[in-house]
C-alpha cells in the first residue's frame, strides 16, 4: 500500500558531501568500530560489529559479520601482537606515537560526543608536547596572606573554553605574556 510522503528535513543528503564515481554511484565507506557482539545461529556462533559510516549520522549504524569488515576494511582492526599486546590503528597525525599497547593499557571506551577533539587544533612539538598560550584577562583581584597582597589575573587559555579560565599571578603573567598586559592599557 503507497502512503503519502511527509517531507522531513533528515531525508535531504547534502550533494556535495556524497562523491559519486561515472556511474552514478558511492561506495559506502566504513569510519569506526563501535561495539562488538557474537549472535547465536543454531549451533554457529558469528561475531558481529556495529560499524559506523562515512556521510552518516551515528544512530544510522549498522551491525555486519566481523569476516566481512576484516576483509572489506582492515585498517579499522587492532592487530594482536603476541597474548597480551595490540597494534592499534591511529591516524596519521599520531605517527610520532609507539602504536603497540600492553593490555594492561587498555581500556573499554563509553562513547561520548563531549569526548571529541579536533586534535588538528593543538600544534605539537618534536617532543609531542604543546605550550598551553594565555589569549586574553577576564578578571583582577589581590589576594591577602598575611601581611602580602598578592595580585591576581583570570586568565583565558587557547583551546580551552572560559569556564576553564584559572587564576595566576599577575607578576608570573607579565613575564610569561607581556603582550596581555598592553592591549588591556594597563601597565
Amino acid at each position: 500500500m503507497l502512503r503519502r510522503y511527509v517531507p522531513d528535513e533528515s531525508h535531504v543528503l547534502q550533494y556535495d558531501a556524497v562523491e559519486l564515481d561515472d556511474r552514478l554511484t558511492f561506495v559506502e565507506e566504513p569510519v569506526a568500530i563501535l561495539a562488538r557482539d557474537v549472535r547465536r545461529l543454531c549451533s554457529r556462533a558469528i561475531p558481529v560489529v556495529k560499524v559506523r559510516w562515512r556521510h552518516r549520522p551515528v544512530e544510522e549504524a549498522t551491525w555486519e559479520t566481523e569476516h566481512e569488515m576484516r576483509v572489506q576494511s582492515p585498517d579499522l582492526f587492532e592487530h594482536s601482537v603476541g597474548e597480551v599486546a595490540y597494534e592499534l590503528a591511529l591516524p596519521p597525525a599520531f605517527s610520532a606515537i609507539h602504536p603497540v599497547f600492553h593490555v594492561s593499557m587498555l581500556r573499554r571506551y563509553v562513547p561520548d560526543e563531549s569526548h571529541v577533539l579536533q586534535y588538528d587544533a593543538v600544534e605539537l612539538d618534536d617532543r609531542l608536547t604543546f605550550v598551553e598560550e594565555p589569549v586574553a584577562i577576564l578578571a583582577r583581584d589581590v589576594r591577602r596572606l598575611c601581611s602580602r597582597a598578592i595580585p591576581v589575573v583570570k586568565v583565558r587559555w587557547r583551546h580551552r573554553p572560559v569556564e576553564e579560565a584559572t587564576w595566576e599571578t599577575e607578576h608570573e603573567m607579565r613575564v610569561q605574556s607581556p603582550d596581555l598586559f598592553e592591549h588591556s592599557g594597563t601597565s
